[in-house]
């Protein structure tokens, strides 16, 4: 995640053990949410200004 104000380097570097298959961006909020293999995770900024995951999901195989 890269900051649009400053055009800095990146604030923000996503490590996904598998290939991402959806990214959704917040449109209300600085969260970003992923999903990659059965893994989905929402990170978002803390009081700071370091970006945290928030939360992750496993989802069970079909």
């Amino acid at each position: 995640v890269w900051s649009t104000e400053t055009g800095l380097e990146p604030i923000h570097r996503y490590q996904h053990l598998q290939r991402v298959h959806a990214l959704d961006l917040s449109p209300d909020s600085p969260a970003v949410a992923s999903a990659s293999g059965q893994d989905v995770r929402v990170d978002a900024p803390d009081e700071q200004g370091y970006w945290r995951s928030r939360c992750l999901v496993q989802l069970p195989k079909p």
